[in-house]
């Protein structure tokens, strides 16, 4: 499997999530679960330190095992925390699938990540 390209665009202090459907090559959902483990890190760029980090059970979670389908989640206090885009140009994120045995590792998704400040905050 390769990486699929999925840009987003996330407002500061928002509620955000957003789902993944993992297939075989056959094109059938890849049953998760159990046996698989996720992760997902947001950067300025590829080699700066991660802005946020978020892992199976903070953050991700898989809503339909047999389906194939995880999601990913970001408070409105991390959306907040994370700079607008006016500060970097964008926002660079991936989300990688590894198996049990650590053996496997796969990039599911990757992209770019624009910020949009919010005028109201409460």
């Amino acid at each position: 499997m390769s990486a699929t390209p999925f840009n987003l665009s996330i407002e500061q202090d928002v509620d955000f999530s957003f789902t993944i459907t993992v297939l075989q090559q056959t094109g059938s959902p890849l049953n998760i679960s159990s046996g698989y483990t996720f992760f997902s890190k947001i950067r300025p760029d590829y080699k700066s330190a991660p802005l946020l980090s978020l892992s199976l059970g903070s953050g991700i979670a898989i809503t339909n095992g047999s389906g194939g389908i995880i999601t990913v989640s970001f408070t409105n206090a991390q959306t907040l925390a994370l700079p607008p885009t006016t500060t970097y140009t964008t926002l660079v994120y991936d989300v990688l699938m590894v198996q049990a045995s650590g053996n496997v590792k796969t990039l599911l998704v990757g992209g770019t990540i624009s910020v949009a400040p919010v005028s109201t905050n409460v």
